[in-house]
């Protein structure tokens, strides 16, 4: 995976950078039902259309963000922290009767 050699440090076992990348993935299903609830309760009280714009806007926000992000090598620790943060807002939720 290209996201463990270039946001995770490389002195490592390769093996531990793919692990971490996998771990920050894992990060953006562990928020999937604090999005579901956000934006459920949204589209209940706003409408389905007022949720689903969020929601695209968001995650296409976060992705263009991402194509931004510092490398490790630049930007040391701050790299992996915005690419969890990115993960997180990149997850579509899952709202009420959708």
């Amino acid at each position: 995976m290209v996201l463990g050699s270039v946001f995770f440090p490389s002195g490592g076992h390769p093996l531990l950078g793919t692990i971490a990348a996998l771990a920050g993935h894992a990060v953006g299903f562990a928020a999937r039902p604090l999005g579901g609830l956000l934006f459920g309760n949204t589209g209940d009280r706003r409408g389905r259309k007022t949720a689903l714009l969020a929601t695209i806007s968001l995650m296409g926000g976060a992705t263009f963000c991402m194509g931004l992000l510092p490398s490790y090598a630049t930007a040391g620790i701050l790299s992996p922290l915005l690419l969890v943060v990115h993960r997180i807002l990149l997850r579509r939720p899952r709202g009420h009767g959708g």
